[in-house]
């Protein structure tokens, strides 16, 4: 009777440390799981990242050739050529001669 005892206490023992082994090989493959699937989302959001700095780079470029023709646009505006060729073109005006202005100044004299 002893010996089935112990044989019946062994079996339950062994069948005990099974239920256990099934409870810890389950909660470690659920772990394993748990990290790719943190892992496969990081990797996601760093390809997202990585997109979106690309992206911004590529705008940047852009903006930057976009300054780069403003400020040479800019400069054409302001060159005195550009501004005497608008005068003369829009505005209808005339260079003056400086003995034109001799000649008004002199008019004025006279008139008063």
């Amino acid at each position: 009777m002893k010996q089935r005892s112990r044989i019946c206490f062994i079996v339950l023992l062994y069948i005990e440390m099974c239920m256990l082994l099934k409870k810890y090989i389950f909660i470690f493959i659920s772990i394993l799981i748990l990290f790719f699937i943190v892992r496969v989302y990081l990797q996601s959001e760093h390809v997202k990242a990585a997109y979106y700095n690309q992206k911004l780079r590529a705008q940047e470029q852009n903006l930057e050739k976009e300054k780069i023709q403003l400020i040479a646009s800019l400069h054409a505006l302001q060159s005195s050529a550009f501004i005497k060729k608008n005068v003369n073109d829009k505005l209808n005006l005339e260079p003056i001669n400086l003995k034109q202005v001799h000649s008004l100044s002199k008019k004025k004299e006279d008139n008063e």
